[in-house]
């Protein structure tokens, strides 16, 4: 399963050296949408990137197992993970789509 997620730097870094998920808060989105992210969050309909751009600079794309969906929760077009879930989630391969550089 594919799943894109947009990120800081700090979070980038600290997810590609330990292949896991990095949790501040309690939840991580995700969406299976490319075009999702793009319109919704690189795209000017989404105000928190306007007040902090930093926090949006690496578009990743997650491989992750398919039997890990289960813990998952589905809001329309985004896959809700929680922190106290996120062990059960296995990473096969992260890949760097995109680096946006904040102006």
């Amino acid at each position: 399963m594919m799943l894109y997620r947009i990120m800081s730097e700090e979070e980038y870094k600290q997810t590609v050296n330990n292949n896991k998920f990095v949790f501040k808060g309690r939840y991580k989105y995700f969406t299976p949408y490319i075009c999702f992210v793009t319109y919704r969050i690189l795209g000017t309909n989404f105000a928190n990137r306007l007040l902090k751009p930093e926090k949006y600079t690496h578009l990743l794309l997650f491989e992750i197992e398919n039997n890990s969906c289960k813990f998952f929760d589905y809001k329309g077009k985004e896959w809700v993970l929680d922190k106290r879930k996120a062990h059960n989630v296995r990473i096969k391969n992260l890949t760097l789509v995109k680096e946006i550089v904040v102006t």
